[in-house]
């Protein structure tokens, strides 16, 4: 398999536009949402968003463990250098999100169902990778657990993180070409389960990361081969795709839809330079700190309502949703950046002191001899 440093920018736009779907979400009601801003969930919806995130982990986590699997001397070798990377990529800025949303939730005092002993035992799931479990207990069997708005969204990584062992051990056991066709099939057979919202199988979809997986398998010469204009459609359908299924596309087949638009948005951005740079620099930036903003900007929205509630500005209306956007706009993009530059960075520089060549955002792959 080949590699090169070229810098693939579009993957980085693409988890931008992920994080804005999901902001554009979870926003909904937790500011003073007008009914305007409401009306426009009749038509779409905006959580698909991580699902492009799960196509993106499929992709190029097939890809830095294929590597790892090349150049190790051994199996365990390269499993402990992965997982040593996806720890402490991942876990330290969830450590502090962590922590930081059990401060917030003494704060936000007025809002509903927070409980700060419940929110540090939902913190703890999240830390330990079972956050998912935790959240889909909660809501199948109508357990206290107190609000899921300070830290839920860590059911996504935990799910990711059960998928890279899942994925790995696969690997390992059978090759990279009968693992993921183990994973197409595991997804196959979920794919026929109705999953509503936080039920067991939503929880645990792995549709879109093994799409992820697949395109890895597939090689990425044929999406180069498009022209940017085709990428630029294909992104938009794929988006289309993602945002109008959660509506028109009955279960069981909801999350295999979206998954599929995941699949396309992620296909349309292996060229590597098909937006413009003109709307790329600005959505680079987001993309870059795309996980510290999906883990803070929950308890910075929280954080900014009772802002608002303090100001005596809670009431639905556009005046006070705009005034909530631009609170919680700063809050995040301030809190985002401080956590990219103090936490995660510094991790990344000591794996690139290690390894210079580990950058998953910046390398190409041709098709894998698996």
């Amino acid at each position: 398999m080949k590699t090169t440093s070229e810098k693939n920018a579009d993957i980085q736009i693409l988890r931008a536009i992920a994080i804005l779907l999901v902001i554009a979400q979870h926003i909904r009601s937790r500011l003073p949402t007008p009914q305007a801003y409401h009306e426009i969930f009749d038509h779409v919806t905006f959580w698909p968003g991580v699902d492009i995130f799960f196509a993106i982990s499929g992709f190029l986590i097939c890809k830095t463990f294929f590597r790892d699997m090349q150049t190790s001397q051994t199996k365990t070798s390269a499993i402990k250098s992965f997982w040593i990377r996806r720890v402490a990529r991942l876990l330290p800025a969830v450590v502090f999100w962590g922590v930081t949303s059990i401060a917030i939730s003494f704060y936000t005092s007025s809002y509903p169902n927070t409980n700060p002993s419940l929110v540090a035992k939902s913190a703890l799931t999240g830390i330990l990778g079972v956050s998912n479990i935790y959240w889909a207990s909660c809501v199948q069997f109508a357990l206290e657990c107190g609000s899921a708005d300070y830290n839920a969204v860590t059911w996504s990584l935990s799910l990711e993180w059960q998928l890279y062992a899942l994925s790995t051990l696969l690997f390992v056991a059978t090759g990279f070409r009968k693992g993921i066709i183990i994973l197409a099939a595991i997804s196959i057979i979920m794919s026929f389960l109705p999953s509503p919202s936080f039920s067991f199988p939503w929880v645990f979809r792995p549709q879109a990361f093994v799409i992820g997986a697949l395109i890895f398998l597939i090689g990425t010469e044929k999406s180069k081969a498009l022209n940017p204009s085709a990428n630029i459609a294909l992104l938009f359908t794929g988006l289309l795709i993602c945002l109008l299924s959660p509506i028109n596309i009955p279960q069981p087949f909801t999350v295999p839809a979206i998954s599929v638009g995941a699949g396309l948005c992620l296909y349309s951005t292996l060229g590597g330079s098909s937006i413009p740079p003109l709307i790329g620099g600005f959505f680079s930036w987001i993309g870059e700190r795309s996980y510290s903003i999906y883990l803070c900007h929950l308890p910075m929205i929280l954080f900014s309502r009772e802002i608002l509630n303090t100001l005596s500005l809670t009431a639905p209306s556009n005046i006070n949703f705009f005034i909530g956007i631009v609170i919680a706009t700063a809050l995040i993009a301030f809190m985002s950046e401080a956590s990219y530059k103090f936490i995660e960075l510094p991790f990344q520089r000591k794996l690139s002191n290690r390894r210079p060549e580990i950058n998953l955002a910046t390398q190409q792959t041709t098709t894998p001899q698996l």
